[in-house]
């Protein structure tokens, strides 16, 4: 009889314990898993912060608008908006460099502006100024092309008039100036000279630095 009662405890016993074992188990497994999800949960902020600061350092790099280009090139001309005639402001791209490209005229004068589409700075103008001559041409006086730290050493606009001159076998008191333009091509500053005598256009290409003619060609009328 106690040999019954003693197979029949541990018979209950083992039960007991087959029952609780995946309770056990489970418990034990828990924290293991609650690890886990706290990880990716980690890696999951992580990237969120990571997107965040991307966004935030893409958002650095604003445009100042056509507005404001404008602005600026006509306080550099020291001409107010409704004294202008605007023939130009779009937004394009220079060497990967977003640029606005702000044009516009007066009576008498034209005004060219390349400038930074995120600081605001000129990197290029250009300013020509016309005057009527006696004889119903336009002669330009002030139309050397600037960028905001010109090279050093460039000869004047009147050195250039007076080699151009001379090239064609003519003295600067006989012809009639319609354009003296500084300008650079290929990283070399040129000075682009246009005049008029005796019914022939001459255009004379100097290089600025040594005062050298480049080339220089005629068209008769």
């Amino acid at each position: 009889m106690r040999q019954s009662t003693a197979r029949t405890v541990s018979a209950w016993a083992l039960s007991a314990l087959l029952v609780a074992s995946p309770v056990m188990l489970g418990g034990c497994s828990w924290p293991n898993r609650q690890a886990v999800s706290s990880t990716e949960q980690a890696q999951l902020n992580n990237g969120a912060s990571s997107n965040a600061n991307g966004t935030n350092s893409n958002t650095q790099n604003t445009l100042i608008g056509e507005d404001a280009a404008l602005d600026v090139a006509l306080s550099d001309a020291g001409l107010t908006a409704d004294q202008v005639t605007v023939t130009k402001c779009v937004l394009t791209t220079d060497d990967g460099v977003d640029v606005y490209e702000v044009d516009f005229t007066t009576s008498n004068s034209e005004h060219d502006y390349e400038i930074d589409a995120t600081s605001g700075q000129i990197l290029q103008k250009d300013n020509e100024t016309y005057t009527a001559t006696s004889t119903g041409a336009t002669t330009s006086q002030n139309a050397a092309s600037t960028s905001v730290a010109p090279s050093t050493g460039v000869i004047s606009q009147d050195a250039a008039k007076a080699i151009a001159a001379e090239n064609a076998g003519f003295s600067v008191d006989k012809v009639t100036f319609t354009e003296v333009k500084l300008d650079t091509d290929d990283g070399v500053q040129e000075y682009d000279v246009t005049f008029r005598v005796n019914g022939v256009e001459h255009e004379c290409t100097i290089n600025a630095t040594t005062g050298a003619v480049i080339s220089h060609e005629q068209d008769r009328d």
